[in-house]
């Protein structure tokens, strides 16, 4: 874990509060001679073999059945998947196991691992994400994913049971509006006596002929002492993967069709066609990469007394990522209509195009670690009191410039440049599922002959290298202490309870992005030449040539998208002319010390200050955040039956933010990087909860609950970035133009009243049960992109006062010490009111009625329906300002089939999720969502003997893809079925042994 000292770099005090001092005392002064309270009743032990009506129960089914007990127990709604079930499919981090469960939508990463969950809809920043009640750092993603948890840096072996909590009672922190995700470390108290336990396994990848693929883990844990009064449990996990994928992806869509953008045919007719959208950057990329995570976690328990006892824990884990990138992209450039003619809705040609390729390759690492201690005394048999000190720290960080990217492109074909001629034509043909572009640029129309072929490699002239550093980094410190006061009242049961938590947040952002030039001219087909010796530039890499998945195996695709730049080659260059000594020591703000002045070979190339300046701080912010929460709840036993929680919860969030406004001053040719802040923002959320849990019989059980919730805005949302302030000449002097993107410090957190309803029925004999659910969320501020033009929109956001007036007879705004004739803002804004609602079916069933051996089968399944509807202020066209939320699928669904004969087990599991919004557009043609997708994975394992297993197992057996399309029309050019973004990671399987010795 990262030091820590008392005063941070912004001079924030961070020192012990008074409440830590008292959290302090509370667990140092617990002596066993001052607990002379009741026992507490005793917790049946996790490894405990159940016996149902015909079956011994164990494995997988002995994770079920106890998560369903333990959810059963509740009083408020959650859902829980025990080790047994996370560990029994190939879940190999925690957001792969969470998709198993009711209205969890799965994001992958980069080669196919799952990376984020979105729960009933709810973004992902908008979760809130725990260990063992306690909240973890955010290990960021280029500064980008802000408040949104990557779980692949947690592994699913090193854990007891994740809950996903949807109704939370007030002594849980607000911030979950989406759903409060905990995951619960094991305890040696939870076992008989000592336990050891673990596996090892091996894999291999479609995608991946030679590949590497191993992951391995154990947990020991044991109860020591005279009265085996001390628990001690300790556990590491590692994973290695090899990964290949294959991804197009497109962006920029221009339509066509819809005034006053009009099309012509060859012909010269005007938009036979009808609306067309047409594509404008389209990609194709390469990832060949490895993925390494190694874990740890602790967990030392000491229990003197009956209702006394305090903890150490803490887990660390540190995951690597390396990818190497090739990527053809391949541009319609700022299409005109004078330039471009349809041949058909899905064939087109223009006279302005591009295309580029690029090579990307480094490492990141994303340490996460996490420290608590804590206690609980029960004082006497009314009064408890528990507390907890946190520490944790996260950081995603990309060292010493080892991500070096190099870009070839012949950017504009009317201009003529290279080896094409000033009349060649970019033809381009979409009726498939994957584009034909003409790789001879010529005109059968227009009887333009071609001479350039873009799968010519002298056709790219070298454009520029980009060398590379990031550091993410997030630091938690957390207090928190509650008090519990058990009564009888009218001879029920009940207790009160209070408590305070403080929260003290630091997060900073540093990007570095230097770009060098060179000075002549440079073809990819080009050698890089120092004195004698001579270094090959050559792309071919024949491993993966022709086995590009999505199109054409031959050609353009596989030339460029089966091959990789020779690395080594471009390193050695970068080392001997430009040199990598002051990279890191580099000021973007100050612009020192410059490294234009020491480049080794100042003739070959230039350092550009402008685009490196402004491509370093575009992301930059530091932020600090303070949370102080208080809270008093009630539970009460109204009948023998019936049950009530009621309470109230008060959070007050005070944040301070500083960042920069890149300035650009076009008609004067000057650039600055203006510091932004800091700027405060502070609210408070009041936030009351009802839960009513009602056993309406010893088979069924309802819960109603209202509850409240917040969401605070994405640290990158409010962050006062400017990322891009353009400031162009105007009509007349000291008359502009311009275009400002920026975040928006003044944004209010999400507002949510919740409403669910529950009723379950349970089988006898702990068979299994059957749920219906049903949620309401209504959201207040959710937080959308925003655009206006204050010249003509009556909006003035917090922070961006302008004035209107008339010079000279042209209609002006005032704007941040500039004349605008036109100005377009960019930036977030709080939305009216929105909603997300669903119902929830889940049905669980071991099949024991059946003869045997058929008795051993079981049934899993779970669905979810939803919907959603934000409205945007947005100025989109009538009837197109109401969208769903973002990640949120009409359809979730699971199921699990399942076998158990002896030491036999065999299981089945399908996956789906249905189409989800992922991006706005201006125009509601162009939003853009994630496809439906479905997904199959597998395992069989079979016991040696009492202690050792052996297992083989199948991840995404169909091979999948992840797919993208846009919300125009199925026959528009680029269309949803003809022309989606497709990103193929391969089938995986995994061959192992499991071993498990103890109680």
């Amino acid at each position: 874990m990262p030091p820590r000292s008392d005063t941070s770099r912004d001079g924030v005090d961070r020192s012990l509060p008074p409440l830590g001092f008292l959290l302090a005392s509370l667990i140092l002064a617990g002596s066993p001679g001052l607990a002379q309270v009741a026992p507490e009743k005793p917790i049946r032990p996790a490894e405990e073999v159940l016996e149902l009506e015909k079956v011994k129960v164990e494995g997988f089914r002995q994770g079920l059945a106890k998560a369903r007990e333990d959810q059963r127990r509740a009083t408020n709604l959650k859902e829980i998947m025990s080790v047994d079930a996370a560990g029994k499919l190939p879940d190999s981090n925690v957001a792969e196991a969470l998709q198993r469960l009711p209205s969890a939508y799965l994001s992958n990463s980069r080669g196919g691992d799952g990376r984020y969950i979105s729960v009933r809809g709810i973004d992902p920043v908008l979760n809130n994400v725990t260990m063992n009640g306690q909240t973890i750092g955010v290990s960021d993603v280029d500064g980008r994913s802000g408040r949104a948890a990557p779980l692949d840096v947690l592994s699913s072996s090193a854990l007891q049971s994740i809950e996903v909590i949807k109704s939370a009672t007030p002594d849980m922190d607000a911030q979950g509006l989406g759903a409060t995700i905990n995951i619960t470390a094991p305890s040696a108290f939870d076992h008989k006596g000592w336990f050891l336990y673990g596996s090892g396994k091996v894999g291999y990848n479609e995608y991946q002929s030679n590949g590497d693929i191993q992951e391995g883990d154990f947990n020991f844990g044991t109860t020591f002492g005279a009265r085996n009064q001390f628990g001690l449990v300790i556990g590491a996990s590692y994973s290695y993967r090899d990964f290949t994928s294959f991804e197009v992806s497109r962006e920029g869509y221009r339509v066509f069709g819809r005034s006053p953008n009009q099309y012509f045919d060859v012909n010269g007719v005007a938009n036979p066609y009808g609306v067309i959208a047409v594509s404008a950057d389209m990609t194709l990329r390469t990832f060949l990469g490895n993925k390494e995570r190694k874990g740890g976690n602790l967990n030392f328990e000491w229990r003197p007394a009956d209702g006394t006892e305090f903890w150490v824990r803490g887990f660390k884990t540190d995951y690597r990522e390396y990818i190497r990138k090739s990527q053809l992209r391949l541009r319609t450039a700022n299409l005109n209509v004078n330039q471009t003619r349809f041949l058909s809705p899905t064939e087109m040609f223009t006279t302005r195009g591009a295309v580029e390729t690029e090579t990307e390759y480094g490492d990141t690492y994303r340490p996460v670690d996490q420290l608590t201690i804590g206690g609980r005394r029960r004082i006497n048999e009314a009064w408890t009191i528990d507390g907890n000190i946190t520490l944790t720290g996260a950081e995603e960080d990309k060292p010493n410039g080892v991500l070096l990217a190099d870009e070839f492109s012949n950017n504009n074909f009317q201009n003529g440049l290279g080896n094409v001629p000033s009349n060649a034509t970019f033809s381009i043909n979409t009726s498939g599922l994957f584009p034909i572009y003409r790789t001879v640029f010529d005109d059968p129309v227009r009887g333009w002959p071609g001479t350039g072929d873009i799968g010519d490699l002298s056709f790219y002239p070298f454009f520029r290298i980009r060398h590379e550093f990031s550091h993410v980094k997030e630091e938690t410190e957390t207090y928190d202490l509650n008090v519990k006061w058990d009564r009888e009242l009218g001879g029920k049961t009940g207790f009160l309870k209070a408590g305070v938590k403080v929260l003290d947040r630091a997060k900073s952002v540093d990007d570095r992005s230097l770009r060098y030039l060179p000075n002549s001219t440079l073809y990819l087909s080009d050698s890089f030449v120092d004195g004698s010796t001579r270094l090959p530039y050559g792309i071919m890499n024949s491993d993966l040539v022709g086995r590009f998945p999505i199109g054409p195996a031959d050609g353009l695709y596989a030339r460029y998208l089966g091959a990789t730049h020779n690395t080594a080659a471009f390193d050695a260059e970068f080392a001997r002319n430009i040199g990598t000594t002051l990279d890191q020591q580099y000021n973007e703000v100050t612009n020192t010390p410059n490294p234009a002045t020491s480049i080794k070979n100042p003739s070959a190339w230039t350092f550009d200050t402008n685009g490196s300046r402004q491509n370093s701080v575009e992301d930059d912010y530091d932020l600090t955040e303070k949370i102080l929460a208080y809270y008093v709840m009630g539970d009460y036993d109204l009948t023998r039956r019936v049950k009530l929680v009621a309470g109230a919860r008060v959070e007050h969030t005070e944040a301070k933010m500083s960042a920069f406004v890149l300035q650009d001053l076009r008609a004067n040719g000057t650039f600055s990087l203006l510091p932004n802040g800091p700027v405060d923002k502070s609210f408070t959320n009041v936030l009351p909860a009802v839960h009513l849990r009602w056993e309406v019989s010893d088979r069924i059980l309802a819960r109603l609950s209202y509850t409240t919730s917040i969401g605070r805005p994405d640290y990158k949302d409010m962050a006062p970035i400017g990322r891009s302030f353009q400031i162009n000449s105007g009509p007349a002097a000291n008359i502009y133009t311009g275009s400002l993107q920026e975040g928006n410090p003044s944004l209010e957190p999400y507002e949510s009243q919740n409403f669910d309803a529950s009723v379950a029925y349970y089988f006898a004999q702990g068979r299994g049960m059957i749920s219906l659910g049903a949620f309401y969320k209504d959201i207040k501020n959710a937080i959308y992109d925003f655009g206006y033009n204050p010249l003509t929109d009556d909006v003035n956001l917090a922070g961006k006062d302008y004035t209107r007036s008339t010079v000279n007879g042209i209609p002006i705004v005032t704007f941040r010490g500039f004349q605008f004739s036109s100005l377009s803002i960019a930036t977030k804004n709080n939305a009216p009111r929105s909603h997300v609602s669903g119902v929830e079916i889940t049905y669980q069933q071991d099949l024991t009625f059946l003869p045997a051996p058929f008795d051993g089968l079981g049934l899993a399944t779970n669905v979810a329906l939803m919907e959603s509807k934000a409205k945007l202020l947005a100025n989109r066209p009538t009837g197109a300002n109401e969208v769903p939320f973002f990640l949120q699928p009409d359809l979730v669904a699971n199921a699990q089939l399942y076998y158990q004969y002896r030491g036999f087990e065999a299981r089945v599991a399908w996956h789906y999720q249905d189409d989800a919004l992922a991006f706005v557009g201006a125009d509601p043609l162009i939003d853009k969502f994630w496809r439906a997708r479905h997904q199959f994975d597998a395992k069989v394992s079979c016991k040696i003997n009492a202690n050792w297993g052996v297992f083989a197992e199948g991840r995404n057996l169909t091979d999948e893809p992840n797919r993208t399309f846009f919300a125009y029309n199925r026959n528009a050019l680029g269309g949803q079925d003809s022309q989606p973004g497709y990103d193929v990671t391969g089938m995986t399987v995994y061959f192992g042994v499991s071993y498990h010795f103890g109680q």
